[in-house]
C-alpha cells in the first residue's frame, strides 16, 4: 500500500502553542510563529505532494495531518485545508484526522498502530518545530527503512527528536515511558530499542524552534 507519513499540528490556540517561545514574545506573537511554521512545513513538503502525484505506482508515499483538538475539528480542517491549498498540495493526496488523547507517546503509538492496520507498509511522523529539514531527508527515512534499519530517528539539537519512522507496530514500544520534552527524550527511546536488539538510523541532526533565539535563527527562511 506504499508508505505513510503523519503531521502532528494543533490549533493555534494563544496559550496552547509554543510555549516556552511565549514567554519571551507572548501568546499571541507565539500563535503568529506558530502559524509560520506550519506554512513552511507545509512548503518544503509540497514538491514531496507534487511528485506523489506524477507516478502511477500505487506504492507511493501518502500525507496525513493529525490536529488536536477533536473539538476544533471544524476549524482546523478549514484552516489545515488553506495553508495545503496555498503550499499546492492537492486534496487527494491528503487526509486529516483527530489525534488520540494522552501523553505525546500515547498519541505516537495510536497514530502508528493505526498505519499498520491500514495496510501502510512503513509508517514515519514528524511536528511543525522543525524547519531545517527537506525533502531529502523525508525520502531518506523511507529508504533506510525499507533496507536493514527497524527505526529512524532524526535527532533534534535539544535532545528530542524531529522525526520518527519505523516499519512494524511492535517498534511502538519505543513510545512507552518516555520523558517527553526533554533533554533525554532520544536518548530514553534509544535505550528502547537497543533493549530489543532493533536496528536503528540517525538521520542529521536538526535544531527545533523553541526559544527566542531559536525563532531568530529561522526567521528570514520561514
Amino acid at each position: 500500500m506504499g508508505d505513510l507519513l503523519l503531521i502532528f499540528v494543533k490549533w493555534p490556540e494563544p496559550g496552547t502553542v509554543k510555549t516556552r517561545l511565549a514567554q519571551s514574545i507572548g501568546n499571541q506573537e507565539a500563535v503568529r510563529v506558530y502559524r509560520m511554521l506550519v506554512r513552511a512545513v507545509f512548503k518544503i513538503l509540497a514538491p514531496l505532494i507534487s511528485s506523489q502525484e506524477e507516478q502511477s505506482e500505487p506504492d507511493s508515499l501518502t500525507f496525513r495531518l493529525l490536529f488536536t483538538p477533536e473539538s476544533r475539528r471544524k476549524e482546523v480542517a478549514g484552516w489545515l485545508q488553506e495553508e495545503a491549498s496555498l503550499a499546492g498540495w492537492s486534496n487527494g493526496q491528503f487526509s486529516m484526522k483527530a489525534q488520540a488523547g494522552g501523553d505525546l507517546g500515547n498519541r505516537l503509538r495510536v497514530a502508528f498502530e493505526q498505519g499498520f492496520e491500514e495496510g501502510y507498509e512503513q509508517v514515519a511522523a514528524i511536528g511543525t518545530d522543525c524547519v531545517e529539514f527537506d525533502c531529502a531527508t523525508i525520502r531518506q527515512s523511507f529508504d533506510q527503512l525499507s533496507g536493514d534499519f527497524d527505526l529512524v530517528f532524526g535527532p533534534a539539537a535539544d535532545g528530542g527528536y524531529y522525526l520518527v519512522g519505523m516499519k512494524q507496530p511492535e517498534t511502538c514500544k519505543v513510545f512507552d515511558g518516555i520523558p517527553w520534552s526533554s533533554d533525554t527524550t532520544l536518548a530514553a527511546s534509544l535505550k528502547v530499542a537497543a533493549g530489543d536488539g532493533y536496528r536503528v538510523h540517525l538521520l542529521k541532526e536538526l535544531s527545533d524552534v523553541d526559544t527566542a533565539a531559536d525563532w531568530q535563527r529561522v526567521r528570514a527562511h520561514v
